[in-house]
């Protein structure tokens, strides 16, 4: 176990976000070491033990790591009911601007941002904040929950783009939609 590293991931899942696969170096994609740690099945046995011993468990979700208390209940927590939501907000948007899924998941390609800016003003999305507790604008509630907990983020075109994480979790969305 590499303790800088280890500090980083401690650093990281304490801020409520996930560990991705893949992060951003200017205008492409790069494996993350921080993943590489984590995934390693010989490192990955030692987290696995670490954060049990502070209550909480390490889990996988596709090619991202974060970790939830040990003993929580199956019922989604406030802060996963609002990801749900803008998860939500994003794939109507999306239907409005006539956009494959494979776009936000393509780092190339990307929403663009500007365009994600004119939903600010569509009132059903702002009822749909409101209800699960976000007050501020649709892309400024993107930044503070799917940013902050590198659910997502911009690329290099300024185009909104998820991450592995944002992948795994939208995908999930997806399925149990249906």
């Amino acid at each position: 176990m590499d303790n800088t590293k280890s500090k980083e991931i401690y650093d990281i899942f304490m801020q409520g976000a996930f560990v991705n696969k893949s992060t951003v170096q200017g205008d492409r994609l790069v494996p993350n070491p921080l993943f590489d740690e984590l995934a390693n099945e010989f490192t990955r046995e030692q987290y696995s033990a670490l954060y049990q011993a502070i209550g909480y468990k390490l889990i996988q979700l596709g090619n991202s790591f974060f970790v939830n208390k040990i003993g929580e209940t199956g019922r989604p927590g406030e802060i996963a009911m609002k990801i749900m939501a803008l998860f939500d907000l994003l794939h109507r948007a999306m239907t409005y601007m006539s956009c494959r899924y494979s776009q936000i998941t393509e780092f190339s390609l990307g929403i663009d941002w500007t365009t994600l800016e004119q939903h600010n003003q569509n009132e059903e999305f702002q009822k749909i904040l409101q209800a699960v507790g976000l007050k501020d604008s649709f892309t400024r509630e993107i930044e503070k929950v799917l940013f902050v907990r590198q659910l997502a983020h911009r690329n290099h075109r300024d185009r909104l783009v998820l991450t592995d994480a944002g992948i795994a979790l939208s995908t999930n969305f997806l399925n149990s939609a249906d």
